[in-house]
């Protein structure tokens, strides 16, 4: 269940990797370039998203263990490394700003709700004007 879940997020995660890397991450070859890519994989979907073990592994066809030998063994070479943590900068840079984005999105969707909160609250006082108006008016035409 938790896959569904976190499946954008991960899936997302790949893409960006693959493309900045221009490697495949899902595949079953050895090579060092695509191990390291799995291993920056994994650093970022641990460290952005809450996807356990076997959620981050099932998207790269391997399984949880994989991911602990990673962390164990694999890790500290992604640290080590200047093109691999450019890469994991830029994809904090990307999330922040998807982020940001989304908030922005949620403050005019928020600020468009509260424009027709007030052009609601303006109609309604327009109409108890106007039914004002009108028993006024029907007062006036019973006393004549």
């Amino acid at each position: 269940m938790s896959l569904r879940r976190y499946k954008k997020e991960l899936s997302n995660i790949i893409d960006f990797i693959d493309k900045e890397l221009d490697v495949e991450l899902i595949t079953d070859n050895r090579k060092r370039i695509n191990v390291m890519a799995r291993a920056l994989y994994t650093k970022i979907a641990l460290e952005t998203t809450k996807a356990t073990y076997e959620d981050i592994a099932h998207l790269i066809r391997r399984d949880h263990s994989t991911i602990n030998h990673m962390i164990g063994k694999v890790m500290h070479h992604v640290d080590g490394s200047r093109e691999h943590m450019e890469v994991y900068g830029r994809y904090l840079e990307s999330l922040a700003l998807s982020e940001e984005l989304e908030l922005s999105s949620r403050q005019v969707e928020s600020l468009s709700l509260m424009e027709a909160t007030k052009k609601i609250e303006f109609l309604e006082v327009r109409l108890l004007e106007s039914t004002s108006r009108y028993k006024v008016l029907e007062n006036r035409m019973d006393t004549l």
